[in-house]
């Protein structure tokens, strides 16, 4: 296990982590567009991700989680303009989406600066069943210095606009050998639903096995307790 600053772990021993997967063409600042001089689409006020083959997206020949709540020491976040766009959740420890079927969120940036996000959640609860949607908001949690906290603040619309969660992304990038772009998010518990993560996939593919499993390894070497028994705990949600 390589040891990337005091809160960083790699799945990979045989390969340096600084710089694989970890940052991005912008390097996660909110208020500047991608520096590969690519504009983000437009719908009105919202933006969406434009090119998820971007030549400025990381590519992994390692994969690197940092611990909830911890500092990012080297670890660089995603930008706004890298998460708009829609992913499927293919795996989840959270009660929520454990006993779902095709489990999927699209991220629209609200703003210029991507101080906000727009989301709609589908699933289904079996195969052939009908679609739902849910739809929420992400706010930047520390808009400031959100480079070195990452964090995001979420509340329904609607009938659950009272509902609220809080959230971070612990690893991201895309893998080297298939293309699929990832990423691990950490949500901490709330009144009605504990600590737990999801492994996202980039629209409209899927987690290869072998991605899953290295981003399992690295959940376990985290060191971290809490997410060594929620890797145990994912289930895939039908994609």
């Amino acid at each position: 296990m390589t040891v990337i600053g005091p809160d960083v772990y790699s799945s990979n021993s045989l390969h340096p982590a600084v710089g694989d997967g970890i940052a991005n063409g912008n390097n996660g600042k909110p208020n500047q567009a991608p520096t590969n001089g690519h504009t983000p689409h437009t719908n009105g006020d919202a933006l969406t991700h434009n090119d998820s083959n971007d030549s400025t997206q990381p590519r992994d020949k390692t994969i690197t989680l940092r611990r909830p709540g911890q500092p990012l020491s080297s670890f660089t976040p995603p930008s706004p303009q890298w998460l708009a766009g829609k992913w499927n959740i293919t795996h989840s420890s959270l009660p929520t989406w454990r006993d779902k079927k095709n489990v999927a969120i699209t991220y629209t940036l609200a703003d210029a600066r991507g101080l906000k996000l727009d989301d709609s959640v589908e699933f289904q609860f079996s195969e052939n069943g009908k679609v739902r949607n849910v739809a929420g908001t992400q706010t930047m949690h520390n808009p400031n210095d959100y480079e070195h906290d990452g964090t995001w603040d979420w509340h329904g619309k609607g009938l659950i606009k009272l509902a609220k969660a809080h959230w971070e992304c612990l690893g991201w990038g895309r893998d080297e050998e298939t293309g699929v772009e990832w990423m691990v998010t950490f949500f901490v518990k709330t009144a009605f639903t504990p600590d737990g993560i999801n492994v996202y996939a980039r629209a409209p593919e899927r987690l290869p096995e072998k991605l899953l499993a290295r981003i399992e390894e690295a959940l376990m070497k985290t060191r971290d307790k809490m997410l060594g028994k929620l890797a145990a705990e994912m289930v895939a949600t039908g994609h």
